[in-house]
């Protein structure tokens, strides 16, 4: 009976696109899981022959068919986690590496499902056997395989957010889970996003994310700055308390001082001038609030027809 070990099984940087293959990538968990083929019989090469054949085409990544399915693959899939699948799907993708091993073995070089192709693999943390054993592989397999780290795809973009961690901060948190770049919450203890979110956009490994409650220490070398209301529709008679408890978490002259002379400052609007933020900052060169808004239009222009199917 012979058996293999899947070790840092690994999730996908974003979701994948029609059309697209997904670079193993980003974040890595280090349990191992060991799988057993059940009475795997030797195959023949010539068998091999007969029941692997890949169709190309110059946009994308092979899609192989196999007599272990009886069928091609319609579409590209991701391979997150064990548990995805069922027992089938599980033992038809081990009958297959073992059908692709003895192709390999053989030194028959017959098997290129991903010849003139190129994969990049992005991954936020060094992982040497899990880098090496997938280029290798792809390699084998007809392909090239480019190694990317965080400094490659510039994840270096330092977004602050300052305030209460709301549906704001919601929204730039999903972000962070698709665009690679730096965000940092500062809000006041007890104000800190749902944790949910934070760790489903943390787990991506996509992004560095951070929640403080020091602003000044978090906006040092920000690219951009931003703020929203603290009291929110439905919060105005809080918004005494909520003054009082945001203390300190104001957007003023002096805060933005702190990021250098290269920072944005951005608010959704409509702003509480002298509450969240001071006239000086968002009247200031570097303040974006209205091109901001005029650019929320044109992107829900963008949506509607996107969403009525125009």
């Amino acid at each position: 009976m012979a058996s293999t070990a899947i070790s840092n099984h690994f999730t996908s940087t974003r979701p994948a696109r029609e059309g697209e293959f997904l670079s193993p990538g980003s974040s890595f968990s280090h349990s191992c899981h060991s799988l057993r083929f059940s009475g795997a019989s030797p195959v023949s090469l010539q068998s091999i022959h007969r029941q692997i054949s890949c169709q190309t085409n110059s946009s994308a990544v092979s899609s192989c068919s196999s007599s272990v399915n009886g069928k091609a693959n319609a579409g590209f899939k991701d391979f997150l986690h064990i548990n995805d699948f069922d027992k089938g799907t599980i033992m038809s993708i081990l009958d297959r590496a073992q059908e692709v091993k003895a192709l390999i073995k053989s030194g028959e070089k017959v098997y290129l499902p991903f010849k003139g192709k190129t994969m990049v693999m992005i991954f936020a943390k060094p992982s040497m056997r899990t880098r090496v054993s997938f280029e290798m592989g792809f390699n084998l397999l007809g392909g090239h395989a480019i190694d990317l780290g965080p400094n490659d795809i510039q994840m270096g973009m330092l977004v602050v957010y300052v305030g209460d961690g709301n549906n704001i901060v919601h929204s730039w948190l999903l972000l962070a889970a698709i665009i690679p770049f730096h965000f940092v919450c500062a809000c006041p203890k007890g104000f800190e996003p749902d944790a949910e979110t934070v760790r489903k956009a943390q787990q991506t490994g996509l992004s560095k994310i951070e929640i403080t409650h020091d602003p000044k220490e978090a906006v040092k070398g920000a690219h951009v700055v931003y703020s929203d209301v603290w009291a929110s529709m439905g919060q105005k008679e809080e918004a005494a308390y909520l003054r009082q408890v945001f203390q300190g978490f104001q957007v003023d002259e002096a805060l933005m001082e702190l990021t250098g002379p290269q920072a944005y400052f951005m608010h959704c609007l409509p702003a509480e001038r002298g509450v969240e933020v001071t006239d000086g900052v968002i009247e200031a060169a570097n303040s974006i609030v209205f091109p901001q808004a005029e650019n929320r239009m044109h992107a829900q222009n963008a949506i509607m027809p996107h969403a009525l199917g125009l």
